[in-house]
């Protein structure tokens, strides 16, 4: 079907209130952007056609949307970027976005229509505040997955009382046949194919299906996903610790690019010499990955910024004292890395591996790490935080 044709059907629903001829124009316009192809292949015509679709209000896009139906990678995201300014001087004029009121709509045209709509909207609310005047501050783990256990998609009713009580409910015929709708429920947004298990107590259980999805665990146990998640918590007596898939690496990007979001791990400090369950490769490669993935390799923010953002930043967030700058007087927390190497290498399926590029590291002015090799030392000392009043005595 012709855009304009779509163009025409949603402005008979009061979506897209245009003309026949500004419809044709603007099928003229998606079409030279789904031409774009590879080595610069139609960009020039891909251009003018951006500024042209740029200028359009929230009510194209959804069409512009339609139009990514199909389309290759290259033109793909010439649509994108014309539905980023569309919907991101939509939402800096106080404007309404189609994209959250037409969310299933989009939804089936584009996985990521919702989720960018919603980054958008929080964005803007943010930035509003702190031209209000208010102390906002974010931060972020650069990976595409978050994790937790099967809680994450288990409601909190059948959980009251504790673990006891929660895995004696789910064993009670009518307490399973209610959380079995619940379950396919929370399945239709979070698909069982993007919850992958990494974390067991049953030792069994974790050789059989460490690493695999819900979705894969089911077929091999001849389950339905919402069958199997109960079973395996009720087998392994836990909440089974999961990886979920379920963020936009587009949103994640756009996140990057913002001055006031600093970087995290959300995670605890591993050995693989110790490991026995897999797990999140945040524990190794959050940090190194904004230095080597996005600053050095996409460019999304300067080398500069992302030190700022490792380093300064979250100690001022968090009120740290005498940390976080190479300063007389502070404690010497000193990282040596190559920007030119440093690289994170830890992946969903094989997160137990360290990152490269880091030569040396020293800790409150002892060094722990020398030529990338640890040196034995254990200077580290509790961070307290602005919470803490003992510093007074000594003042």
């Amino acid at each position: 079907m012709k855009l304009s044709c779509l163009y025409a059907a949603l402005a008979a629903l009061g979506l897209a209130p245009l003309g026949q001829a500004a419809a044709d124009e603007f099928d003229k316009s998606v079409a030279a952007l789904r031409a774009v192809g590879g080595e610069g292949q139609g960009n020039t015509a891909a251009g003018r056609a951006l500024q042209h679709l740029a200028k359009g209000g929230a009510d194209t896009l959804p069409a512009l949307l339609a139009g990514m139906d199909g389309a290759n990678p290259f033109a793909a995201n010439y649509l994108r970027g014309a539905v980023e300014v569309i919907a991101g001087n939509t939402l800096a004029k106080g404007g309404e976005l189609p994209l959250v009121e037409l969310g299933e709509f989009l939804l089936n045209r584009s996985h990521d229509a919702k989720p960018r709509a919603l980054a958008f909207e929080l964005i803007r609310r943010v930035e509003q505040a702190q031209k209000d005047g208010l102390q906002i501050t974010a931060d972020m783990y650069t990976y595409n997955a978050s994790s937790t256990g099967l809680t994450g998609v288990i409601p909190t009713w059948v959980q009251e009382g504790g673990h006891e009580a929660w895995m004696n409910r789910m064993r009670e015929p009518e307490a399973r046949k209610r959380l079995l709708g619940d379950l396919r429920e929370q399945l239709a947004n979070q698909p069982p194919e993007g919850i992958m298990m990494v974390g067991f107590e049953n030792e069994e259980l974790g050789k059989k299906f460490m690493g695999k999805t819900v979705a894969e665990a089911a077929r091999i146990r001849g389950q339905s996903p919402e069958d199997a998640i109960i079973d395996l918590v009720l087998e392994d007596n836990s909440r089974i610790q999961c990886v979920y898939f379920s963020m936009s690496m587009d949103n994640i990007r756009k996140k990057i690019a913002l001055p006031w979001v600093s970087f995290c791990s959300d995670s605890a400090s591993l050995d693989p010499a110790n490991a026995t369950d897999m797990t999140h490769p945040r524990a190794y490669g959050s940090f190194a990955r904004v230095l080597g993935k996005f600053s050095r390799d996409e460019k999304i923010i300067p080398l500069r910024e992302a030190i700022r953002r490792l380093t300064s930043f979250p100690a001022a967030n968090l009120k740290i004292r005498n940390r976080g700058s190479l300063k007389t007087g502070y404690f010497a927390d000193v990282v040596v890395f190559d920007p030119e190497t440093v690289t994170d290498h830890a992946t969903f399926k094989e997160p137990h591996q360290f990152s490269t590029g880091v030569a040396h590291v020293f800790v409150n002015g002892v060094q722990v790490l020398k030529a990338g090799e640890h040196t034995g030392a254990t200077p580290g000392r509790v961070v307290r935080g602005p919470g803490w009043k003992g510093h007074l005595k000594s003042e």
